[in-house]
This record gives structure tokens, sequence and C-alpha cells, in this order.
């Protein structure tokens, strides 16, 4: 009787917490999203724009996301720096450059010290921005027909100086598609939440007035930091900027990793810096998010052994909470659908990802307090 006390105030806990999440997902929904360019007039102004795009071993994807690029009309110039690759990403891109002479390919110069190598690499492409506006873009990024004009007319008539967006996760695999709900709700209400007051943007999508980027020094204020577009983002906004943060998933997709390892890298790499609260309150978070996990991970098990029970009251009151904390977070899943391609059948399996995002964050805390270093994209960083 004890322990299915215990179970019970487990699960209300679990529901509580769903309820939570329900509720700011809900809150997400309103946000401004990235028009259509139905009703938004064209001008010189909005064709003005210079992509920059640093890249490392991005051969399978980067041809893709140039040529969704480069059929944007506003589109003026893409820099591509390739950032020191060991596969043919550089000829991919050389290839495209072939036939459209709007596309600039450079070389990563050696790494600075105290630079992350993609910061570093943007930094050097940007230098030969000349237009009003600047996009900085991923290798693995494709965009609908008209985002970035449409992107431009938002800067242009809310007299913005930074712009950012979220993304459509795609999903190319089973793995995929059972992590990338709970990546999306953890990530939207991150971002969504923390904008007005903070800024935020993400790598896909990251738009500035390239006056004042120059004007606060450029990339060189967050040389350092791992997680760079967040960072780049916040210090606009700590810089006096007038930031803008919208939904663009109807625009902008992303295959964001890949399978439940790539999934593992992109939470070790982000999560901790994400939240800026030092290395032990990540930690906490990450312990009551693994609570959470294995706990509903369990009830649907608990509640069936539950019924079975002699005590009928004691045995009623677990299945009932039980099914309740699991199907709150089966809701919290099915509000995700918007932003990722991921078959609502795999989403019956989010305890899954959410174990795996509490053990990678607290794994990542961890290290932090010991010193460690994020390994990301074949290099080794200090964590901040």
């Amino acid at each position: 009787m004890a322990t299915n006390s215990v179970l019970v105030i487990l699960a209300v806990m679990c529901s509580a917490f769903y309820l939570w999440v329900l509720a700011e997902m809900l809150h997400v929904r309103k946000a401004a999203t990235l028009p259509r360019l139905n009703g938004i007039t064209s001008s010189p102004v909005l064709r003005n724009v210079t992509v920059v795009i640093a890249g490392r071993n991005e051969a399978r994807s980067l041809g893709k996301s140039l040529q969704s690029i480069l059929a944007q009309e506003s589109v003026r110039q893409v820099v591509f720096v390739d950032d020191h690759s060991s596969d043919d990403t550089r000829t991919v891109a050389e290839t495209i450059a072939q036939d459209d002479a709007r596309l600039v390919v450079l070389s990563a110069p050696q790494l600075a010290p105290g630079w992350v190598g993609k910061s570093h690499a943007l930094s050097y492409g940007a230098e030969l921005v000349r237009t009003k506006y600047l996009l900085f873009t991923d290798a693995d990024v494709w965009l609908a027909s008209g985002t970035v004009e449409a992107a431009a007319a938002v800067m242009e008539h809310g007299r913005l100086d930074h712009l950012g967006g979220d993304f459509f996760i795609q999903s190319c695999a089973i793995s995929e598609e059972i992590c990338a709900p709970v990546l999306a709700v953890s990530s939207s209400i991150a971002l969504f939440t923390t904008a007005p007051r903070l800024g935020a943007a993400t790598g896909a999508f990251n738009m500035l007035r390239a006056d004042f980027y120059r004007s606060i020094g450029g990339h060189n204020p967050i040389k350092s930091a791992i997680v760079d577009d967040i960072s780049l983002a916040r210090y606009v906004k700590r810089a006096g900027g007038k930031t803008l943060f919208v939904h663009m998933s109807a625009a902008v997709r992303v295959r964001l990793f890949n399978g439940f390892r790539g999934f593992v890298a992109a939470v070790a790499r982000s999560a901790v810096p994400f939240l800026r609260l030092g290395k032990v309150v990540p930690l906490v978070a990450a312990i009551a998010l693994m609570v959470v996990g294995l706990t509903t991970t369990a009830m649907p098990w608990l509640a069936f052994k539950a019924l079975q029970a002699n005590s009928l009251i004691g045995s009623v009151s677990l299945a009932a909470s039980g099914v309740a904390a699991y199907g709150l977070g089966l809701a919290c899943i099915f509000q995700s659908r918007r932003y990722h391609n991921g078959r609502i059948g795999w989403g019956l399996l989010y305890p899954v990802p959410i174990i795996l995002l509490a053990l990678c964050t607290a794994c990542a805390a961890i290290s932090g307090l010991l010193g460690g270093k994020v390994r990301w994209r074949g290099r080794d960083y200090e964590q901040a």
C-alpha cells in the first residue's frame, strides 16, 4: 500500500509537469509566424541579402541546401566557407558555383586561438558581405521558395536588427522519428519563452542587418561560444538590437540529427550552454527529468499490474494516475506535430528520448563540473 502511494504521488507529479508543458506549448503556438510572400510588396531592398554558410563534412546534404538557397530571388550572393572538410564538401560547392556566379566558395583559415570552428568560418565569410542584410544558415538546411524575401520584408517593415526562427525537423530514420517530438517540444519551449527577454535564434536561420552586425564586432564577442547561434542572438539583444523570433517550420527544414547517436551529440553540445545556469542547476533539472521519464515509462505496466491487485481503491487510483500521466505526456507529443514529420505511432515511445535527454544533459553537466571538454564536428572545446 505504501509503495502504491509513492507511485501515485510520482504519477501526479508527472501529470503536473506535462500540464505545464502543454500550457507552454499553447503559449508557443501564439508566437508570430513568418508571413508568406502573398501581400508583401517586393522591392530591391528585399532582394539585397547575402547568405553565409560554414560547412564541415557536409557533402551529403550541401547540394540540396545550396540549390534551395540559390533559388531564392532575394539572394544576391552566397558565401560558402569550407571549414577544413575531409570529404567532398568543397567539391560539391565548387561544382554548383560553376553554374551560378552568385556562389563564392572559400576555405576557412587556420583556426585562431580562442575561437570555435564554426564561428571562425562564419566570421571569415561575413567579411565579403556588401548587402543590407546578412543571413547565417547551415549546410543541411532547405528553404521554401520566397523564405528569404519574406524574412527581409519582416526585417525591413519592423526595422529589426535581427530575426531568428525555428524550423521543421526532417526525420529519415525510425530512431529520429522517436526522438524528434521530444526535441521539438523542449527546443520550442526553450526558444520561444526566452526570446523576448534574452533573444533567440537557430543555426538554420539567423538574419541580421549587416551594418549592425559589424557595429557589435561580428562574431568576435562570442567567438568561444559552442552554441554560436543562440549566443549571437543574445549578444545582439544585450547590445541594444531590436530582435524577433518567429515560427518558420513551414518554410525551413533541417535534418537536425542522425539517429540516436546524433540526438545524443546534439543534446550534449547544446543543453547546458543554452540554459546558462552553471553546471549544478542543469544537473538537478536533468535528474528531475530522468525521474519523469522513468516514471512515465513504468506507468502503463504498473497500471496493468495494479488492476490485478487485491486492494481495489489503491489499484484503481494507481491505474488512473498512471494512465493520466502517460496520456498527458502523449498530448504534449501530439502538440509537436507541426515541427517534425515523425509518425504518431513512434511517438508512443516518447519516454525513451526523455530519458536520453535527461541522461545526456546530466553527463554534460557532470563533465563540465569535472573540467571535461565538448567534442563537436571533430574538435574538442572547453565548456563555458
